[in-house]
């Protein structure tokens, strides 16, 4: 987006849901904007052969964390982000319980979108391979050789898909002003400047 807004990285390699929202009180009041990503290592956490009950079960811890830590940012008068879990290339289609937990969380997420305070980027669907969105893989090249890490291409791709929401955003943030406001006083002055009066 560019000037007049400063980015800063509050995230933590490694971090589960639960841990972001311990931080996020501690974001400062000058702050507008909060980006987050939650749900990666939340999902990596769950075994890949674990039960229907057991995914929706951990579905339901992960959303009882994301769903207040939006509401108390909200709450604070920030206008939230909130990005869909990445594809990743390391679960086994067909066979791994994490697909379906991915599958949930992205649906849940993309409910909590209402424009006006939070925006979901829908980052899954532009970073999937599109063949099968519910097989949980990324396009070739957007993820590195592991399968669950973004490459530069993927980052590009998760940035521009982004790009929209954040404009919407920004333009909430700039403050409103009107720039002809002064504009007939300002003339006026200049007139009476060239003309000796």
């Amino acid at each position: 987006i560019g000037a007049p807004f400063l980015f800063r990285n509050y995230g933590w390699s490694g971090d589960t849901a639960a841990r972001i929202s311990a931080r996020c009180g501690a974001v400062p009041q000058s702050v507008q904007v909060v980006i987050l990503n939650l749900g990666p290592n939340d999902m990596l956490s769950v075994s890949a052969g674990a039960s229907a009950g057991a995914v929706t079960t951990a579905v339901n811890a992960l959303m009882a964390i994301v769903q207040p830590l939006v509401a108390a940012l909200v709450a604070r008068g920030k206008f939230v982000v909130l990005t869909t879990i990445y594809p990743n290339n390391a679960l086994t289609p067909n066979t791994d319980a994490r697909i379906s937990f991915l599958n949930q969380v992205n649906a849940a997420y993309l409910a909590l979108h209402n424009g006006s305070t939070v925006w979901v980027v829908d980052s899954f669907a532009a970073l999937s391979d599109g063949a099968a969105l519910d097989l949980g893989t990324a396009t070739a090249n957007y993820l590195d050789a592991g399968g669950t890490h973004l490459t530069n291409l993927g980052a590009q791709v998760a940035g521009s898909t982004a790009t929209t929401a954040l404009r919407e955003v920004a333009l909430r943030c700039l403050p409103d002003v009107d720039v002809y406001a002064n504009y007939n006083l300002a003339r006026g002055l200049y007139t009476a400047f060239n003309t000796g009066t």
